[in-house]
């Protein structure tokens, strides 16, 4: 039961076409996946992955460390998969895997004493900063190379985006829904200041905005102190006169109400 919860992103996996000799039911030698991954750039056939999606729910009702296994096997499918859309999309969904193992099971992963010298083959025995260090190395690789990701429209893969997920307005290019996913797996200053600087350089100002929207919580409520929590209302006032001609400036309305209902109260205790 504990590994459902990564159980589409699984599917998504295998849906792109990287052609898991085990997991995903085809049958090639080591040379001809490599050369039919290096021929394929896209995979976009919705109807495959849902049947893919009801075939892993079996396996994972019937072996429940199954996911390990895929972990290890999808690690050697990325390294020889060349540089592109589809490896950058790999890249997210490994470390959703990783971090989701991690959140499973943390209670006895955290009991374990940091390894800092080696990294066992078995992940069953890895620390909780060998996960962390992992995640954010996939993370970081899944936003590569951004040039490509930003030219690449988010609708190429809308075959695994979870309907009302993404918007061909709101995150148009391929680098925000995977930036989006980052954020959502471990949100970090850094990815939130190479989007917003992205969305800074196209027209369109919402998609900007509600990036920065973003950024600004994060940033300004994660420690929760006076002095934060008051700059980040000042940042949302100052957004409001900013964009308090546009229609959309209702996000930063609902924002700053948001802020009174959670954090107005610190500041006054």
């Amino acid at each position: 039961m504990k590994n459902k919860a990564i159980l589409i992103n699984i599917m998504v996996i295998c849906g792109l076409g990287l052609l898991m000799s085990n997991a995903c039911g085809t049958a090639q030698s080591g040379k001809e996946q490599k050369e039919t991954m290096e021929n394929q750039t896209t995979y976009n056939n919705p109807e495959e992955i849902k049947e893919l999606i009801i075939r892993m729910k079996s396996e994972l009702e019937t072996d429940n460390d199954w996911a390990t296994d895929l972990i290890q096997e999808m690690e050697a499918k990325v390294s020889i998969l060349p540089e592109g859309t589809d490896k950058a999309v790999l890249h997210s969904m490994l470390a959703e895997m990783y971090n989701q193992y991690l959140l499973q099971n943390r209670w006895v992963i955290d009991q374990r004493t940091a390894i800092s010298r080696y990294t066992p083959d078995d992940i069953r025995e890895w620390s909780t900063n060998l996960f962390e260090e992992k995640v954010k190395e996939h993370l970081t690789a899944s936003l590569q190379p951004a040039g490509l990701l930003q030219s690449t429209p988010a609708t190429t893969y809308e075959a695994i985006m979870e309907k009302g997920q993404s918007s061909s307005e709101l995150r148009p290019a391929l680098y925000d829904f995977l930036a989006g996913r980052a954020t959502m797996i471990r949100p970090s200053k850094e990815i939130y200041d190479d989007w917003l600087a992205f969305r800074n350089s196209q027209e369109n100002k919402k998609a900007a905005l509600l990036v920065e929207l973003a950024s600004l919580e994060y940033s300004y409520t994660s420690d929760r102190s006076d002095t934060s929590l008051q700059t980040y209302q000042q940042a949302l006032e100052r957004l409001l006169q900013e964009y308090k001609d546009y229609d959309f400036s209702t996000d930063i309305r609902i924002a700053l109400v948001n802020y009174s209902w959670h954090y107005a109260g610190h500041v006054a205790n």
